[in-house]
Formats: structure tokens, sequence, C-alpha cells
């Protein structure tokens, strides 16, 4: 199974675990996620659109680098009541000791 495939089963569970819900119980809650964002390059995935037969022409290639340029990684919560503001996280990863 995909991570993917993992985080789409574990957010309908979490959606089914809370179906009952009213407001009051929302107004509690803080949604949190964090985004890696890259410098110079996407995350690696490139769509091209050529005629067939053209795909190999130089005009439709992207050149790769050896050194992508870096990444950022940006931290933020919400939830009905009110916004975190935007945290850039430093270095290569978010870890419970950075959170606190």
């Amino acid at each position: 199974m995909s991570s993917v495939q993992t985080y789409q089963i574990s957010e309908l569970e979490f959606a089914k675990r809370h179906m009952d819900w009213d407001l009051d119980d929302w107004k509690k809650v803080l949604f949190t996620d964090e985004v890696r964002v890259g410098l110079k390059s996407s995350d690696g995935r490139v769509f091209i659109w050529s005629r067939l037969g053209k795909r190999y022409r130089q005009a439709c290639m992207v050149p790769q680098l050896a050194f992508r340029g870096g990444s950022i990684m940006f931290w933020s919560g919400i939830s009905l009541e009110a916004r975190e503001d935007l945290v850039v996280i430093r270095g290569r990863s978010l870890t419970s000791q950075k959170c606190i």
C-alpha cells in the first residue's frame, strides 16, 4: 500500500469517527499541515505536451540540474475561529522538538 493510500484511509477513518460531532466540538480542533517547496524546481514531475513523433525534440526537453537549488518548508494551522501564522521550518524536517 502506498503512503498516499495509507493517508487516505486514515483520513476516512478520522471522518467516520467524528461524524456525530457538532459545531462546538469542531471549534476545539486545530488542523495543521506542512509543505516543502522546491526553490528552483518542482517536485520532479514534469508535464510536456508535444505532437506524436516530436517528443524528443530539444524544444520539448527540460534540462535537469544535479543540484536542484534546495527547498524550504512551511507550517501553519487553521480552526473554525482562528488561523496560525505561516512558519518557516529551518532544516530538512519538522520534528516534535521543533514544534514545542
